[in-house]
Parts: C-alpha cells; structure tokens; sequence
C-alpha cells in the first residue's frame, strides 16, 4: 500500500523555509546598499547602486535599491577623494560578497530542509524535492533565481 503523503505540511515547511530564506537575502542586499549609501561619495553612489544591481541581475538575484542618500551621508563624504575607478572595484567585490552570502545560505537552507525532511517525513526523497521545488518556485517570484 502507497504512503500517503501530508501535502498541507510539506506545503508548510516549504513557507516557513522560504520566509526565513527571503529574510536573510533581504538582510544581505540591505547591508550591501548601506555600505555603498554610507562609505562612497555621493556623487558615485547612484551609478555604484545600477552597478550593483546589473552585476547581482548577471548571478540571477533581482533587487531594487533606494538611491535617495541621506543628508548625513553627503556630509560624510563630501571631501572624500576616492575616484570611479576605486568605486567599480569595490562594487565587484560588494557584488561577489553578496553572491558569496546568498550562495552560503542557499546551501544552509538545503541542509535544513534535508534535515527537517529526515526527521519529519522518514527520509523520503520525494518530500524534498517538492519542498526544494516549491522554494525555488516562490523565491523566483521574488526575485532569486537558484536550483538546489
């Protein structure tokens, strides 16, 4: 006789999962935006934040930023002397941080759902594909385009 399978509660695990994954890609790109907000100068951080954005579209993460730069930023940085140049370089190593972050949470989040999977449905490989799936499926809404 088949097992039947609790769809409700696999459906359930996969929000949970997906919620806590967007959480933490939501964190990762907003510590990126501040860090380019808060240390470029002013005058670079429009074209730094488009920068950002294209290289992170290119790895398949969507994003949008706010470019609206506070008054204390501008401040800040006023007198900075840093050039374009330096500001592209620090943008491809932001870019590569950020993918780096995403791409460690992805493999984390994989190892949680084998987990969760083991100890609630027996070790049943068909759980946790249509988990995975339906992870993908939901983040790629977002925004986040991945495969496990």
């Amino acid at each position: 006789m088949a097992k039947k399978i609790n769809v409700t509660k696999m459906s359930k695990v996969a929000n949970i999962v997906t919620k806590k994954l967007e959480d933490r890609v939501e964190k990762a790109l907003a510590d990126a935006e501040e860090l380019v907000k808060h240390e470029f100068p002013a005058r670079y951080v429009s074209a730094s934040l488009t920068r950002l954005k294209k290289t992170l579209y290119k790895e398949g993460i969507e994003c949008d930023f706010d470019y609206k730069i506070s008054r204390a930023a501008i401040r800040k940085t006023a007198n900075s002397d840093i050039t374009k140049e330096e500001c592209d370089e620090a943008v491809a190593q932001i870019a590569e941080a950020v993918v780096d972050e995403v791409e460690e949470i992805l493999d984390q989040c994989a190892e949680a759902i084998d987990t969760v999977v083991d100890d609630t449905f027996e070790k049943d490989a068909k759980v946790a594909r249509f988990v995975k799936r339906r992870i993908q499926m939901r983040m790629a809404r977002k925004g986040l385009n991945f495969k496990f």
